[in-house]
């Protein structure tokens, strides 16, 4: 990053698995106030519904041009499909996981989309790297009108267990994006999570005189950040310095065990529930493309909210789901649930689902007990006897499950979720 320091505006790209965001900051009002970080924090879905970052979806048209992105590409393929207009149209969803999956990766890498339709993987990547950009220029431009691509410094973010074919292919989808090399850094996102935790988390604490919470990140203080995504859990160690830098403790370790896991959990559970032939053509069938995105967001939703001293889950469906398997099985849906596995476990109320709290739980055993095993594992390392706090940052954070996971599993350690942990990765990174 040498010459980040020359530029007006620092600026950050999270591109994540699910869901990807911004934000920026001006030199000099930084310099005034480190906290003056300014992102987009209301990607609609066009309804009432706001985030703070926007799915990473992305739809190009029948002759591979570029169409949307975000809850917008959601939207359009769904509308798409209702009319039958979305033949030969590339819908992308959940992509970054392929480059962790490819160890060996090329250049000429191809993605499938919804339809199995081809397209090179570096054309994806750039495509929905330059929306983010251009998304993130207009935002500038609307305070500074005169504001030019050389004024800015860029920061992209990968998860810190990717190999380094997959950092270089990063590196390349953002040139192609029209981001020169030059004006680029790549960030590991757990340690940019670090650094935000670090400064607004003591800049907080100072400013409501909170001591418990400025001891945190003393020097020679040892903390763990947990970094929870959508596809994979990035897990840095630091120990703060008589500067207040941070140093390495621990390489960068974890794995696949994000919110995706408990995404195929669901899943998994509906088609046995409903048959796994009537799933996929409820999927796949061009009529049911909005109920099956009205359903995608419902799981959304219930995976973050879910808390496990619930005593019942309330799984609302869309009505479409239960008149297509009436359609192909020419029996109703509540006449049939007593006579599979889950008679005594899931009743339907309306389009409701009651189902019995230990099915949901199950759903997220693996990522729980991946995440715990590998950190027991790292606190045993005689290095590591003096980490004393535990931050989850990332989007899966939010999920009461895995914070009570993590608070049950190491009780003698305070656990720290900041304000928002979805957008720490994206907030940090422009302190970098």
């Amino acid at each position: 990053m040498s010459g980040y320091k020359t530029k007006l505006i620092v600026a950050a790209i999270d591109f994540g698995t699910t869901y990807s965001g911004y934000a920026y900051s001006f030199k000099d009002e930084y310099k005034k106030d480190p906290s003056k970080i300014f992102a987009n924090n209301s990607w609609s879905d066009g309804t009432s519904m706001r985030t703070s970052k926007a799915p990473t979806v992305i739809l190009f048209d029948n002759k591979g041009k570029f169409n949307s992105f975000g809850y917008d590409a959601e939207t359009k393929y769904a509308e798409l499909s209702e009319d039958e207009e979305h033949i030969g149209w590339k819908y992308f969803r959940c992509f970054k996981m392929k480059l962790y999956e490819k160890m060996n990766l090329r250049r000429k890498m191809m993605l499938s989309d919804d339809q199995g339709n081809r397209m090179p993987a570096l054309d994806v990547f750039s495509e929905a790297i330059k929306y983010l950009k251009d998304h993130l220029m207009k935002k500038v431009q609307s305070r500074i009108e005169d504001i030019r691509d050389t004024d800015i410094h860029w920061v992209l973010t990968v998860p810190a267990i990717w190999h380094d074919g997959a950092k270089q292919f990063m590196k390349e989808a953002a040139a192609k994006a029209g981001i020169p090399e030059d004006q680029l850094t790549l960030a590991l996102e757990p340690e940019a999570a670090a650094i935000y935790c670090k400064e607004l988390m003591v800049s907080k604490a100072k400013e409501q005189n909170e001591e418990a919470n400025l001891q945190i990140f003393d020097p020679g203080s040892q903390f763990i950040v947990l970094d929870l995504g959508g596809g994979t859990v990035d897990i840095t160690v630091h120990e703060v310095q008589s500067d207040g830098t941070l140093k390495e403790l621990h390489p960068p370790s974890g794995g696949p065990w994000g919110g995706t896991v408990v995404d195929k959990g669901i899943h998994k559970f509906l088609d046995e529930l409903f048959g796994k032939d009537v799933m996929a053509e409820f999927k796949e069938e061009s009529e049911y493309k909005v109920d099956d995105l009205d359903l995608q967001r419902t799981i959304e939703l219930k995976k973050r909210k879910f808390k496990d001293d619930e005593d019942k889950v309330k799984l609302k469906l869309p009505v479409a789901m239960y008149e297509h398997f009436e359609g192909k099985t020419s029996t109703s849906f509540a006449s049939t649930l007593p006579m599979t596995k889950f008679a005594r476990s899931v009743t339907k109320k309306k389009d409701r689902l009651i189902i019995e709290n230990d099915i949901f739980l199950q759903m997220f055993k693996n990522p729980k007990d991946c995440l715990v095993n590998h950190v027991e594992n790292m606190l045993r390392k005689p290095a590591l006897r003096k980490v004393k706090n535990i931050i989850m940052v990332g989007g899966f954070s939010e999920s009461e499950i895995m914070k009570n996971a993590v608070k049950h599993a190491f009780p003698t350690k305070k656990i720290i979720v900041p304000d928002q942990p979805e957008i720490a990765v994206v907030t940090g990174m422009y302190m970098i």
